[in-house]
């Protein structure tokens, strides 16, 4: 019964944009039985000799449980198929969970394969725990390994840095923000400082229209966000924060405008990211 059930979410989820309300109706059905009870037969799956099985039963696993199935397919990591780890680090980039971290860890800095590596990263800049930003630093400044797919550990870990550093910003203006905060890390201290708020944009919402940023290159920003997030801020927007990582491991700096966008149901926020951030110490220097 169990394994007939599973195999019909699996199929359904293939089809999930034809038939979103039998999919709906699968998972749920599914997700009233026991979880120990159907565990076992997804953990079955995932020591299938053909890999696009045991890819299938993870990706499932996952958007059944969420969080829940981190300790089911965090073994997996360690799966002889590339495409197999390559999707375990898919799903805890989806989820953000921090038992992963030792996991993707050793990912980023050991597989032999590309975008594994790659991959790891972007997970890692999920979880936002600032705790790894010298071993993203590192792969950044070193890994420049092409994959088939045209992309490198160190775009992704340079990627992953600028979204751990924006979701430990938010984490911080969230409520009552101070104008400045910090955090020390395991070597050494993240510095965030509030430097502009009010900002006149340009009319149409565009970056480098704006005057405060029109001497920016593209080369100097990272790629912009529009996200629905619950943001509440005694900050006026657009706003901007500058961040500085005082660390022998790890020394570099970001600067994130936060700009409010009229509520669509879909977005409310976006994010721009500069690169360029002003290199200064945390006591200002």
């Amino acid at each position: 019964m169990i394994p007939q059930q599973i195999a019909e979410f699996l199929e359904a989820r293939r089809g999930a944009y034809q038939d979103p309300e039998a999919y709906r109706r699968i998972r749920q059905a599914l997700r009233a039985l026991d979880r120990a009870d159907v565990l076992p037969h997804f953990e079955a799956r995932m020591r299938d000799p053909d890999l696009e099985v045991r890819a299938q039963a993870i990706e499932g696993l996952t958007l059944l449980y969420g969080n829940d199935a981190t300790p089911t397919i965090l073994p997996r990591l360690d799966d002889e198929s590339e495409t197999v780890r390559w999707v375990v680090c898919g799903c805890l980039h989806d989820y953000g969970d921090g038992r992963a971290l030792a996991g993707l860890l050793e990912r980023l800095r050991r597989d032999p394969d590309a975008s594994v590596r790659g991959a790891a990263a972007s997970a890692l800049g999920q979880i936002g725990d600032p705790a790894v930003l010298p071993q993203l630093f590192t792969a950044w400044q070193s890994d420049h390994e092409v994959d088939p797919l045209g992309y490198t550990p160190s775009g992704q870990a340079g990627g992953a840095i600028s979204d751990l550093l924006r979701r430990w910003v938010i984490r911080h203006v969230q409520g009552a923000s101070p104008r400045l905060f910090d955090e020390t890390t395991p070597t050494g201290r993240l510095e965030g400082r509030v430097t502009a708020e009010a900002i006149p944009f340009d009319e149409q919402g565009r970056l480098f229209h704006t005057a405060r940023y029109r001497h920016l290159t593209p080369s100097e920003c990272g790629y912009g966000l529009s996200t629905k997030m619950d943001l509440v801020t005694p900050l006026v927007a657009p706003f901007e924060v500058e961040v500085v990582s005082d660390d022998p491991h790890c020394r570099l700096g970001r600067t994130f405008v936060f700009q409010e966008l009229p509520d669509d149901d879909e977005t409310n926020w976006a994010v721009h990211t500069i690169l360029s951030a002003p290199m200064r110490t945390p006591d200002g220097n």
